[in-house]
Formats: structure tokens, sequence, C-alpha cells
């Protein structure tokens, strides 16, 4: 391949002027352009960088002088040198090749600009994904290990290579840790993405993640935690800025975070809820950076930089605004573009010189999911690193680091830029620790010399900076690993908010060391700067104590904003274990008096609705109760009389007053919740009516001046079962606006039946006016109530249609039909004038938008269609109205539920009907223990579909349940995603304009082969097609779960070792597995106890072979061993058939599969001539998922009786 050589020209920084940023376009490869390749020289890569005004940039290095292949990470060491991670066996290692994944040292010794030397500091690495220097040498990611590699003779070569960890997640190469960087008190942070399962054995014990987060490593004690347990996607980029916030950019969304909300406490498997972005997203971004340097301009300090790597390709600039107790952000113009396809940047860093590096890994492929592992059109060669220089503004000098004494590089600690500080502070680290303690006490008396101005003088402060000074101090401290009480006592109470936010965290970070942290952090609660009182719950999340608890609280009583919402939210639910069992308590006085209301109702409003009615019975744990829309209504009946029990002679507490109260209250919430103020309205018309007109007057004054329509017409509801009658009691004025008709229509909506029939005459009469503003909305609002009136239902038919034909409200008078006779069949007139019904439905049904036919309105007015056609047909004496039916069949939508049938991978419908063009809707309801989920294909292509989904399972499993198991084929037409147990989804879509069979398929590995059915697309429905399909309800006798979590292995690991360090197993427990082992669907494939099926092998003997972790593998990952008589054979034929299943025999004339799991004498045989491939799958026919209903307790009972068969 031709290289151009660079020219000086182009070698020395392009000056560009201002210019809009620009998209690569639709060339871009990773947006199914193509690749090319005959820019690969640096200098055409030059010509297409493009600078924000004012702005030049320059190579400093490329792969033509040095060996940078692929680099992917950088950081520059004490003496100004660059150090870059290259990765050129990314994406993975080939067969008898070894990986040569290297660390350069890059260096400008000639001071140009320009790298002119480079030294391998190590080499034989594979997958570097992220590095830093520290301790003396480098910690390096090589999954699944943490290493520190050093040079112990001087020649900058490594010669000593150690393994710090090991166990980090493998799953997925890009999605390793990365992202390496020092925290300001000396902890080294990093991350990885989703897919991965880290186990990490330490002296402290395993530390386990699951699905992404950040990891914080502290050398000095060999200490691993888990920072953050969130469920981000791909992280790769982390910074910290001057105050020591932090912020977390997530590369495949391009999702980036104010960090601190979302590192509190998540003990294992826990998972913070999601939560706001604090800037704009682009994606798939890589590195982030915050702008502190003296040579950038005035306005550019502290803007937030992210890279971008796809579509933009390059620097994306974000004005970084603080607000509340976080911060937002405004876009402000890109520092840097491309407009060359391969330019990929994924790192930068800030110089010595106060220019900002770039590391650009130039590919013209990102990723593995999108593009084969080994596609040909991979760069392993080329990479370069970019220098970014603001023209009219010096360069600084850089900062003596690596030979400057300790004094010196303490007062390196009063720089203005980020970097300097934060690598003299890695170079502190390695010195002489008396050596630095001495001078650090030296500097602060310094501090507060300068502090009292330097002649003793109080209360001067000539140094704005000088809390800040005191804040790198304390940090100092923490990467001596020295506790120093004193100065954090006096940074908690500094008079720089920003300083006593960052104590905060120092002092959770100590909690272990300080006589009484909780004392420190509750304080810190109080503080009037609310990202002080943010750090605060924060640190409390970790004190896993009641009385954590209980100080977390406390900032209830203070102003609150989004992120201190959702702090305390999870602080609060992080610590139920030890609040929970005080609420659960007897004791004397009750935790709830001794709460403030707001925190105690705060305290309930986190549990539960099942947990909450379980709580003992007081009067606030009562009325939470009450609130509760899916609490049980004895329950509710209980709390009612609870609350109303033993009041006074002189206090008179009805059922009837504590409701209305209830409602009173309500109406003052913003918004109240609508289904709360059904229950409380339900509650009161169970009142005898004497007690409800003792509350008349307060009814009255909801039912004209609540702020609420639904506390309005519930209050008017409750005033007409007081009084018996649907106009008096004052429930109208004499003139009512249309909103007062359409409150008390919404009332009569909500009264009995024998009530609601009363207000036919004045409901009806409403339609006698027809002026007037607002009418069309009172109109449609008395439509939906004559709907029903079902005790007057002939009356209510009649009158609904006579306004079936209006221009105004005939859709909602047919609508209103339609609920009418689903709900009270007698509504039907003797005989009447159906015909011209039908005729209205049709018409509506033909003028009707397509996508308004799945619509509720048009779906009642279809069946309503279909009743009146049926009674026509009934009544025709031979003359038939089938014409009619069939014709209404065609202009309706299909709507079909569709249900799997428990423990059975079967759906329960195997076909239905639709019409060509026409919209369909599925409603999947997964009443299975296992996930699902449902594909529609093209004519014929069910098999290879299905084969499809399950090669890419084996292949690449992280990539296939990123997509739901749904194979990337165009001969999917129609999908879902994968519907946990008990989760629903609805598909809609427009049939096919082309008639044929076409396939519905669950694609979960190994489901395809059963669980399948065939949507029949028709030219035209007749009248008896299935356009319509209820599956029957699941039988009572069959035990119905719901979806707890996609366990894994490691995750049910420690239940599991508990249980076999437990007692015997007693009977309950025997006989709650057996009751499980039947419920999960275990006793439908295998045989125990002498019952069960005969699909999979007996599991009598399993308790002489394997232990209980064991066991648990086998059910969690049945893929990874499979017995040698239970491996699926997939054959395919010469006429384009798949048969999948076991092997029951084979010789040299025929292959005999068992085809049909659930009957093993179902056998199919295929001459050997018929036969085109035959491959043996490594999957298992046995599904996984299938504890994903159980909880860890069920889990262990389930495994016991396993253990144990009687």
């Amino acid at each position: 391949m031709n290289r151009v050589a660079l020219t000086a020209g182009l070698a020395a920084a392009l000056v560009l002027g201002p210019t809009e940023a620009q998209e690569v376009g639709d060339e871009e490869p990773n947006r199914g352009g193509t690749a090319r390749y005959e820019a690969l020289d640096p200098a055409y890569a030059l010509e297409n960088l493009h600078v924000a005004e004012g702005y030049e940039v320059s190579l400093f290095a490329s792969e033509q002088e040095f060996p940078i292949g692929n680099p992917v990470s950088m950081t520059f060491d004490s003496r100004g040198r660059l150090w870059v991670a290259t990765m050129p066996s990314y994406p993975q290692r080939l067969p008898d090749e070894e990986p040569d994944d290297r660390i350069v040292i890059l260096e400008d010794r000639d001071g140009d600009g320009r790298a002119d030397h480079h030294t391998v500091f190590a080499r034989g690495l594979h997958l570097p994904t992220g590095f830093e220097l520290g301790d003396g040498g480098a910690y390096v990611a090589q999954q699944p290990n943490l290493m520190f590699i050093e040079d112990t003779d001087g020649d900058d070569v490594a010669d000593r290579y150690e393994v710090i960890l090991h166990g980090f997640g493998t799953e997925d190469s890009h999605h390793s840790i990365s992202a390496f960087t020092w925290g300001p008190g000396g902890a080294l942070y990093f991350q990885e993405g989703t897919f991965h399962h880290s186990q990490v054995e330490t002296p402290y014990g395993p530390v386990r993640l699951v699905d992404a987060g950040v990891f914080r490593y502290k050398p000095n004690r060999f200490q691993l935690e888990v920072f953050v347990s969130y469920p981000f996607a791909n992280p790769w980029g982390h910074i910290f800025d001057r105050w020591g916030q932090n912020f977390i950019a997530d590369a495949s969304g391009g999702a980036n975070y104010f960090g601190a909300p979302i590192t509190g406490n998540a003990p294992y498997p826990t998972k913070r809820r999601r939560m706001k972005v604090f800037t704009s997203i682009v994606r798939p971004t890589s590195g982030c950076e915050i702008i502190r340097s003296r040579h950038f301009p005035d306005e550019a300090q502290g803007n937030f930089l992210v890279n971008n790597t796809i579509g933009f390709q390059g620097i994306k600039q974000h004005r970084v605004i603080e607000e509340d107790s976080g911060f937002t952000s405004e876009e402000v113009e890109p520092l840097l573009y491309s407009t060359d396809i391969n330019f990929r940047p994924v790192d930068l860093q800030f110089a010595p010189d106060g220019s900002l590096y770039l590391v650009d890994w130039f590919n013209p492929l990102i990723g593995h999911m999108q593009y084969s592992l080994r596609d040909e059109r991979r760069d392993h060669d080329h990479g370069r690193v970019w220098r970014v220089r603001h023209k009219s503004r010096p360069l600084l000098e850089p900062p003596e680091i690596a030979g400057a004494t300790v004094p010196e590089l303490i007062r390196l600690l009063e720089s203005y830029e980020d970097r300097t500080r934060y690598r003299v502070r890695r170079e502190l680290r390695e010195r002489p620790r008396a050596e630095v303690l001495a001078a650090l006490g030296a500097w602060l008396e310094e501090l507060d010399d300068r502090g009292r101005g330097g002649s003793g003088a109080a209360d001067v402060d000539p140094d704005p900076e000088l809390e800040h000074h005191r804040l790198e101090a304390l940090w100092l401290y923490q990467n001596l690993n020295v506790v120093e009480p004193e100065l954090l006592n006096r940074m908690l109470d500094s008079p720089e908010p920003r300083a006593r936010a960052a104590a905060t965290r120092v002092a959770r970070f100590w909690r272990h060391e300080l006589d009484d942290p909780l004392a420190l952090l509750a304080a810190q609660v109080e503080d009037p700067f609310p990202r002080t009182r943010l750090e605060a719950l924060l640190g409390l999340s970790y004190l896993e104590s009641e009385p954590a608890a209980l100080a977390s609280l406390e900032a209830i009583d203070h102003p609150t904003d989004y992120y201190l919402d959702y702090v305390l939210a999870e602080t609060v639910d992080t610590l139920e274990d030890w609040w929970l069992p005080a609420l659960e308590s007897e004791r004397e006085p009750p935790l709830l008096d001794t709460l403030s209301p707001t925190q105690a109702g705060y305290l309930l409003s986190r549990l539960p609705t099942r947990k909450l009615e379980r709580l003992p019975s007081h009067s606030l744990t009562d009325r939470a109760v009450i609130h509760r829309a899916d609490a049980g209504m004895e329950r509710q009946r209980q709390a009612l009389a609870n609350l109303t029990a033993g009041t006074s002679r002189f206090v008179s507490l009805t059922p009837a007053v504590l409701l209305v109260g209830e409602l009173q209250r309500l109406d003052a919430v913003h918004p109240p919740e609508p289904e709360t103020v059904d229950r409380i309205v339900l509650h009161l018309l169970e009142q005898d009516a004497a007690t409800l007109r003792a509350s008349r007057r307060e009814l009255q004054d909801l039912a004209s001046g609540a702020t609420r329509r639904k506390v309005r017409s519930g209050a008017i509801a409750a005033l007409v079962a007081a009084t018996g009658d649907v106009l008096q009691g004052g429930v109208l004025p004499r003139r009512p606006t249309p909103d007062q008709l359409i409150d008390w229509l919404h009332g009569v909506d909500q009264l009995p039946p024998a009530l609601r029939g009363d207000a036919y005459a004045p409901v009806a009469s409403l339609f006698d006016d027809r002026g007037g503003p607002g009418r069309q909305r009172v109109l449609e609002a008395a439509v939906r109530t004559l709907s029903g009136i079902t005790a007057n239902a002939g009356r209510s038919f009649e009158r609904l249609a006579g306004l079936a034909t209006d221009p105004a409200i005939g859709l909602a008078a047919l609508e209103g039909l339609g609920e009418l006779t689903a709900e009270a069949p007698d509504a039907w007139p003797a005989a009447g004038s159906e015909e011209a019904l039908a005729s209205r439905i049709v018409n509506a049904l033909e003028n009707a938008d397509r996508r308004e036919l799945v619509s509720p309105r048009f779906r009642r007015i279809h069946d309503l269609g279909l009743r009146v056609a049926d009674r026509l047909i009934e009544r025709s004496d031979g003359e038939s109205f089938g014409d009619l039916r069939e014709e209404i069949v065609n202009l309706g939508a299909a709507i079909v539920t569709l249900r799997p049938v428990p423990h059975q991978m079967l759906f329960d419908l195997e076909e239905f009907t639709v019409r060509a063009g026409g919209p369909v809707e599925i409603t999947f309801e997964n009443i299975d223990v296992m996930p699902h989920n449902v594909v529609v294909t093209r004519p014929g292509a069910l098999e290879e579909v299905g084969r499809a989904a399950d090669a890419e399972a084996e292949r690449n499993p992280a990539t296939a349940e990123a997509s739901g198991y749904v194979p990337k084929t165009p001969l999917v037409l129609f999908k879902t995603g994968l519907v946990q147990p008990g989760g629903t989804e609805v598909l809609r879509f427009t049939a096919p304009t082309s008639p044929g069979l076409y396939p519905f398929v669950c694609t979960f590995p190994g489901h395809w082969i059963l669980m399948k059915g065939t949507m029949r697309v028709v030219e035209r429905l007749d009248g008896t097609a299935v356009t319509r399909y209820a599956a029957p309800r699941l039988a009572p006798d069959v035990p119905q779960r719901t979806f707890v979590a996609d366990w894994s292995f490691d995750m049910l690991e420690t239940d599991v070792r508990d249980l076999m360090a437990a007692p015997p197993a007693d009977q309950e427990q025997l006989d709650h597995g057996r009751r499980l082992f039947i419920e999960t669907g275990c006793a439908t494939c295998h045989q125990l106890g002498g019952a069960g099926g005969e699909i999979g092998p007996a599991l009598d003997d399993v308790s002489g072979r394997l232990t209980a972790l064991d066991t648990l593998r086998h059910i969690l990952e049945p893929s990874d061993e499979v017995a040698e008589d239970y491996r699926t054979f997939l054959v395919e034929t010469r006429d384009g058939r798949f048969i999948s299943g076991l092997l029951a025999s084979a010789d040299d004339r025929s292959v005999r599969i068992r085809s049909n799991p659930l009957d093993p004498n179902h056998i199919e045989t295929i001459p050997r001539e018929d036969i085109e491939s035959l491959d043996e799958s490594s999957l298992s026919p046995m599904p996984s998922g299938l504890l994903s209903t159980l909880q860890p307790s069920e889990v262990q009972d389930l495994i016991r009786y396993v253990l144990n068969p009687p």
C-alpha cells in the first residue's frame, strides 16, 4: 500500500478558520457505508481535521514513525513524556498467533511539538483497554487481570509483570475494564460495560459486579470496591473536576452523567435506578476531559470535552453550569472534528504545556458487534496522536515534577491546571512518606499564615484559592493513607461550600477510621449547600444502620432538587433492611412517633404495598394504606376502622368524615394519583347515606371548588349517594357551565347502577341543547355516561342509536352503543333499525384512518358492527346478511392476544388470519416462567430465522442478548422485544400485502423448534375468519409467577454456598422445593422420585454426582455441559427444510431425529440422500431463564429438593 510522505508544511500546525461542524456522512462504514482505504496517510487526515476559531492542530506522532497501531489510551508521566497503549490484536487474538499489544513511551526531545523518540515499555500484551501510571510503574488492564508492570533497572523497559487482581469479566473485549484515572484522594478508578460478570478475589473478600459499573482500587491498601453499580452500556470516560466532582461518559448510548448521585452504596447485585444525563447526547463516545489550562481561552475554562467516534467524529464541547446540587450544561462549538471517515478519537488529555493531546484509533470500523470479528476491513496498523493548541496564547512552561524536591512539589499543588496537580499527587505518592508528611504540615502552617495576611491579623484571607489549597492538603493525606480528623473537621466547616462537599466525600471514604462518622455525616445533611447534603446522603448509605437511615431523613426538611430526591430515595431504599425491622417491631414508642410527619410519610412511601399492609396498625400506616390503589379493599376497610375506633365523645370521626378529609388533602397534591382518588371515592360510596349527609357541606365545597376534576366528580357522586337524588343536594347550580356539567356527568359515572339509572332523563336532556361554547365536550361526556346507564338499557340504546347519525357526536354514540350492548345484552330493542345502524357503522369504519382502527373507539365500533350483523342474520328469516358481516370483518383491525402455554414452550394460538394490508395488533402476555418474544417472518423462513438466532446466541452471546435474540436478517418482518415473565408487549403493524402463510415464532435460544405458529394473510376475510382471538386465561390450578431477576451464577453463588453450610433441609422446605420443581417447568422434562417427564435425563442420582453449586450452574448455564444423549442436531434437507431435535439413531442410509421434545416417540426419518447438512449444536435443548421468577430463598429450596428427592 502506497503511503505519501508527510511534508514539513503539513507536519506543522494547520491553521484553520471557523467552519460549521460536519458529520462524516452516509459513507461512514458503521452506518452502512463503504470503507475507504485510499486515504491512509496522516497528511490526508490532517487536511480533513477542522478546529474551532483560534485553534490549530498538528500531528504529534503516527504509525509511520512509531509502533502505535491502534492506540487506545494515553497519559503523561512526571517527565512530560506521553505513554500510549496500543492494541492491534483487537477485537480478539487469532489462533496460533501471540498477541503483541504494547505500551509505548513517546518523547519530544527537541521541543518542536513532534515526537522524535520512542521506547517500547511493555510488549506481548493482550487488549490493554486501559492503563495509568503510578507507584513506580503502570497499572494495566489485561482481562481478566489488573496487572502492575514496572521497570526495575531504569532502562524504561518493563522487566516485572505482576497480577494484582484477577477475576474481571471477559465476555466482551471492548466492554472490559478501561478509562483508568486517579481520583484526587489517590484511588485508581476504572470501569467496565454491560454483559460482564466480574468476581475479583481480594484480601478483603470477593468483589462482584454484573452488567457495568465503576471500580475503585486503593493500591496502598490492596483494596477494591465497586464505586458505581449502574446500568451503563459501556462507560469509556471518567474525569474529576477541581473540587473532586466526577463526571462519567457512557460510550454506547452517548449519555454523560454527573457522577456523584450514582456512587451510593449498592450491595451486589443492586443497580442504581436510571438517572438523567447532564449534557446533550451524541454517540458513541470515548474519553472525556475538563478544560483547566491557562493556554486555552478564559471562556473555555471548565468546559467538558468528550470524544465522539461515529457520525460526528471529533470533540464535542459543553459549558458546565452548576445547578442546585448538581450540574447541567450547554453545548457550544465543537473543539475539533474530521471529515475523514477513518478518524476515531478515543482518548484525550491536557499536556504539561497546556496543549490538548488526542489519540486517534484510526480505523474504518468501530466495535465488533456490527461486524465480524475477523472482518478483513479492520485496520491493525495505523494510529495517530494529535495536538491541539491555541494560536494566540502562549504555551505554558511545563512544571518540573520528576526532579523537584518534595516542598517544590507541595507548592505545585497550588497550580491552576488540574492535570499539573493530578501528576504532582501521583508523584508525591512515590516519594518518602515521612518527608511528604513533614512538608505537608509545613505547607498547612504557611497557608494559615497567609490566611492571616502574613501578619497574624485575624479574619483576613487575601488568597481566594486558600480553601482549595487546604482541600488539596486533605486529598494528599488521603493519597498517603493518613487519616487527619482535625483537617477534615476544618474542611467540613469551610467557608467554601464546594470544599465542604468535597470533604464530606472524604469523610465517606474514611468512615472506617473515624471515631463517629455518623455524627459527621448527619451534621452535613443539615448543610445549607445542597451538594454537601447530597454527599452526606451518599456517605450515610454506607453506614448500614437504623440511625444512618433516620439521619438521611433530615434532608427532607431542607430544599430538594432532582439529584437530592434521587439520592435520598436510593439511600433510604438501600438502608431498608435496617429501618424496616424497626417499623415492623412492637417497640415503644413506635418508630413513626419519633419522626416528623413528613419523614414518616416519606419512609412509608418507599415501601411497596405488600410490605406496607403487613406493618402493625398505626395511624400513619393505616392512612398510607388507604392511599394505595393497589391495596386490598378489606385491608383498607380495616384501616378505616382502626382510624375511627376509640374516638372520644367530643370528636365524632366516622369513616365518611375521614374519607372526605382525605379527598381534601388529595386535592392539594399536585397532581394526585387518579387511582387513589377513585379508591377513596369507592370507599365513600360504601358508607351509609346518613353519615355522608353529615359531611354534606364539605362535599359541596369539594364539588364546586376542588382543583382536580377527579375530586370534584367524586364529591358529586358522594352527594348524590347522600341525598338519593341525582340533581338535588347542591350537585349542580341553576345555570351550570360546561365544566360543571362534565363534572356532574363524571360523578354519575361512579354511582351504583340503581342510582345511575335515575340519571337517564337529565342526561338525555342534555342532547336537546347543542349551542354555546363547550357543548361538544359536554355531549361527548353525556354519551359516555348514557352508555353506562344499564338500568334503563333499552332507553339508552334508543337514544344513542338516534345520535349515531349526528355529524358532531356520531362516532362517540357508536362507541357508546358498543359499550352498552357489551355490558347489557338486553339493551337491544325487540325490533329496531339495525340495518340503518349497520350502514352507519360501515361508513364509520370505511372513513377511519388505518391507524385509528386499532384504537379502543374503533375496536368497540367494530365489535358493535359484528353484533349488529349477527342479529340481522338471526332475524333474516332466509334473507342473508352474511355479506354484510364479511364486509364489517374486512373493515376492522385484526386484534390478537397471544400467550405461551406455561412450562411447555408452546404458543396458545397456532394460527390466526388477517387481511392483506390491514392493521394488526398482537398483545403478547408472557404468563410463563421463561422470557419469550414474538417474531413474524417471511413465508417459509421460520427455520432459517430460528437457526440464525441459535447460531448468534452460540457465536456471540452478548450481541444476541442485546438484540433480544432476534437475528439481524431481512427475513424478520415484525418483532417484539424480549418479554420477561409477567410482562406484556403490544406489537402493531400493517399486514403484508401479499397473501401467504407468515410464521410467527419465539427466537429465544432453542425455543423456535416448538414455539411457533402461522399468521395467515388473505386477500379478503370471510365472515367466519379469525380476526379476534382471546386465548384462554391461565388455568386456576396453574401457578402464575412474576419476573424477579435475570439470575446469573455469580448473583446466586453466595446464597447457594450458604445452603451448603446450612442444616439438613426440613420437610417444609422440601415440599416447597417440590412445588417449585413443578411450577418452573422442571417436571415437564425430568423425572425425580418417580414422577415427571422423560424428555431430559432423570435426576434421582444428582445428589451423588453434583454439589449444590454444580446443580445451580447446570440450571443457569445448561449449554456449558450437555450430556451426549441429549445434544441437539440440526438437519437441513436438500429441499430447504430444517429438522431439529435429539438424535435417535443414524446409519449409512438415514438419520432419525426426535423432533418433538414433548413426545419422545415422535421420530422423523430423513434419508441420507435428502440431507444437505447435519450439524450438532452446542446449545442445550434445556432453556435458560428457568429461575427468573424465583427469589434466592426459593432457589435454595428448589436445589434442596433436587438434592434430596423423595
